[in-house]
Order: C-alpha cells, then sequence, then structure tokens
C-alpha cells in the first residue's frame, strides 16, 4: 500500500512545491542590504548614537516599547512554555547536556518572563518595569499552565493586566478521501497549531485575548491586541521566540543599541519595522535543514508611495512599529526617498524547485552580483 501510494504522493509534493515557490519564481533577486549594528557610530553623524540611545532608554521608561513572546507555532516535540531550558540543550546538543552541571528549577517561559524583567529594569530602571507590557502567545493546550504560573509567580513582577495571553487553536491535520475526492481531518492525527504568522493576524482581532488576574482568572480583552497596546501607550513590539535560549542572557535580552538604531533608521529610512538576521555560507544543501528560510531584495519595482501616506519601508533589525490605525494625522518623519527594491523573508517551504534551488544554494552568487552592480555604477558616474 506504502509503495502504492508513493508516486501520487511525489505528485501532490510536486504541485505544492509549484504553487508555493509561484511567487518566487516571479521575482529577481539579490542579496539583501543589511545594516549592521557594529556600525551604528559610524553610520551616524557624531554624537547623534548617544542622543538616539536616550531615546531608546526613554522609549522604555514610558512604556512605548512590548515586548512580544512567541511560544507556539515551534518545530520540535517540546513544550516550549513548561520544558526545562535544559531539556532544550539536550534536544539539540546531548553531549554537552551531559557533561555539563545542571540546576533544574523554573520552565522556560517563567525565565524567559523574568529575564525580560531583568534586562528592563537594568537598563531603564524600576520605572520602566511598571509600565513594560508582554504579550504571549502560546497555544490551547498551554493556556492553563500559563495562567497557573503566572499566578504563582506574582506575574513576574509586571501588572496583570500588562501580561497579555494570545491563545491560538490547535488543528488535526488532514487526508485525501478518494470516494468524496477532497481532503477530511483526520480524527487520529496529533494536534498542531498553525504558527507564528496567523499569531500576527491575531493581534488584529477583537476578544482574542485575555490577561489573568491575580487569582489566575483569565479577564477576556474586548479589543484588538494592538488597540489594547496603542491606548496604553505602545508604540513599538519587540519579538522573541521563547526557544531562543540566547534571551536568558543579561545582554542579549535588550540590545539597546539595536533599537537606538532603529529608532535612527525611522528618522532617516522611514523604516517602520526591523528584523535580525545572519549570514551563513551553505555548501551544497549542508545546513540547508536548519534553515527556516532566506531574507532576499526583490528587484521588482515598487511605486512611490501616496502624499501622507505612512512609512512601509523596511530595515534589518528587531523591533517592528505598531500601527495606529486611528490616527488622525499622519506621523512627522524626515522626506526620504521611495524604495526602489522590497526586502523579503523567504520560507523553506517556498524553496523547493529547480527555478528556486539556486537561491537556497548560492548565496555568494547573489552578493557577487550585488557587488558587481554598484561597481559598473561606480563607473558610470
Amino acid at each position: 500500500e506504502v509503495q502504492h501510494l508513493s508516486r501520487p504522493m511525489q505528485m501532490l509534493a510536486m504541485f505544492a512545491h509549484r504553487s508555493n515557490a509561484k511567487w518566487v519564481e516571479a521575482r529577481t533577486w539579490e542579496a539583501a542590504h543589511v545594516h549592521e549594528v557594529s556600525n551604528f557610530g559610524k553610520d551616524i553623524k557624531r554624537g547623534l548614537s548617544s542622543v538616539y540611545k536616550e531615546q531608546a532608554i526613554e522609549a522604555l521608561k514610558a512604556g512605548k516599547v512590548v515586548f512580544q513572546v512567541l511560544s507556539s507555532g515551534q518545530d520540535h516535540s517540546l513544550d516550549a512554555w513548561s520544558t526545562d531550558p535544559w531539556d532544550f540543550v539536550a534536544a539539540v546538543v546531548p553531549a554537552k547536556a551531559q557533561a555539563l552541571d545542571k540546576m533544574p528549577g523554573l520552565n522556560m517561559g517563567i525565565r524567559v518572563m523574568f529575564a525580560i524583567v531583568a534586562a528592563v529594569s537594568a537598563v531603564a530602571g524600576p520605572e520602566a518595569v511598571a509600565k513594560l507590557m508582554v504579550v504571549l502567545h502560546v497555544h490551547d493546550g498551554q493556556v492553563s499552565t500559563v495562567y497557573q504560573d503566572l499566578m504563582e509567580h506574582s506575574h513576574c513582577g509586571l501588572q496583570p493586566e500588562h501580561v497579555v495571553v494570545v491563545a491560538q487553536k490547535r488543528c488535526k491535520g488532514y487526508s485525501y478521501n478518494a470516494e468524496q475526492q477532497r481532503f477530511l481531518q483526520e480524527p487520529g492525527s496529533a494536534l498542531k497549531d498553525v504558527g507564528p504568522g496567523f499569531s500576527m493576524l491575531q493581534l488584529c482581532w477583537e476578544s482574542e485575548a485575555n490577561w489573568a488576574n491575580s487569582a489566575g482568572q483569565p479577564v477576556k480583552i474586548m479589543t484588538s491586541v494592538l488597540d489594547h497596546l496603542l491606548k496604553r501607550g505602545a508604540s513599538w513590539m519587540l519579538t522573541k521566540h521563547i526557544q531562543d535560549l540566547s534571551t536568558l542572557h543579561p545582554d542579549s535580552t535588550i540590545d539597546v543599541d539595536s533599537l537606538a538604531y532603529t529608532l535612527y533608521l525611522r528618522d532617516a529610512h522611514s523604516a517602520n519595522m526591523a528584523i535580525d538576521v545572519e549570514y551563513v555560507n551553505i555548501s551544497g544543501t549542508q545546513g540547508v535543514g536548519n534553515m527556516q528560510g532566506l531574507v532576499l531584495g526583490s528587484k521588482a519595482p515598487r511605486p512611490a508611495p501616496p502624499a501622507g501616506a505612512k512609512p512601509q519601508a523596511f530595515s534589518r533589525h528587531r523591533p517592528s512599529r505598531i500601527p495606529d490605525s486611528k490616527a488622525s494625522t499622519p506621523p512627522v518623519t524626515p522626506p526620504s526617498p521611495p524604495m526602489k527594491h522590497a526586502v523579503c523573508a523567504i520560507k523553506m517551504s517556498d524553496l523547493h524547485t529547480p527555478r528556486t534551488q539556486p537561491l537556497l544554494l548560492e548565496p555568494r552568487y547573489l552578493l557577487q552580483q550585488q557587488q558587481q552592480q554598484r561597481r559598473r555604477e561606480l563607473r558610470e558616474q
């Protein structure tokens, strides 16, 4: 029976890959421009870096920076919230986990919460902690544990209404029914959450979130999460993945230079969203399995935004600005030229066709193309 289904499954996978990769194949790609945080002091005029660092700290003190912690949509079997961090280490590098002296204690979720509170207090003081807001994204199977943990640990020192819990419903898988010629839900399949993309959509929907009172009982937020945050003065959202162990390091929880550089790019280039990227060197298919995707620049031209439109540019760091949909006037920012190139994050599932494989296997080629283009432009000038 398995052999009988092998060829139809291959055909189905081929059509799925073609469908996923269609938008990638329709564009021409190049290496995306990356702003290095280490060059922050070199990129702007002398003295301005300290000004933007002060602005970043003042934003933390005023409660304008919200921390978003993603626990749902993780690609491993361990429960991201309740698992001890040492179990994560054992799952990735078992040899190191066995060699180190371990001190089991708080689960991963509460450790991350305490790490965020401690980092904000160290950078901006206790007044920042009093206004700090955290949005927790979990799946429906984790909700009761999260509420219990928050109650037992007094919301990690935060005001209860400042810890927003957004639960994502898990769903079973589907199988193809030949008689009905359609996909039907498989009752015996494992429950899976949809992923972080769906979590981002939930921020815009009304009545999708709760906060837990001191008794651990949920209190429904009737507005959308974004409106809830805007009413409390939030402007930026800093996203963290709960399984990212670097969040537990005091120097990595909050990168003030990155926040300051993002504020500068907002003023200089109207940037309102930023993500972290890393340079990788892939030889053949080695290491591809550990990648979640690529960040590339699209050479497809984009029209200039209409007069008065809000900026929609990308820069290359962590925070993203919370849009104020009810603002009566557009934000005042220095004029900047319209972007000629879009920057896109491409998932691995969109890179499984012959035409998209070179993007994955030859990242150096894209960078060389970009460098050659710059040289030609300099010669023409």
